[in-house]
């Protein structure tokens, strides 16, 4: 069996979270004017907030199940598209 701890896998790996974490540490500064632009008090905001780690955990394990069945190039494909056809859909 061939080991998946090639350099090009590590390298794969570490700018995926940068580029999550970067995103992440762009969007955090800007939540005071998410509130303000919603109009929400802090107890809507924080279920707002909430949902966002809820549903990130349920992707999360739908993720890893569609991974076990239909390996992970699909999955990175479709999640990498998936937004940009929504982005170009909303733009249009």
């Amino acid at each position: 069996m061939a080991t998946a701890d090639r350099p090009e896998t590590r390298l794969g790996t570490r700018l995926a979270f940068l580029v999550a974490g970067f995103g992440v540490a762009s969007w955090a500064p800007l939540v005071p004017f998410v509130k303000e632009r919603l109009q929400v008090d802090d107890g809507v905001l924080g279920l707002l907030l909430l949902c966002l780690g809820v549903g990130s955990i349920a992707a999360m394990l739908l993720t890893g199940v569609l991974s076990a069945r239909y390996g992970s190039r699909p999955i990175i494909l479709a999640g990498g598209l998936t937004p940009k056809i929504f982005i170009i859909r909303f733009i249009l």
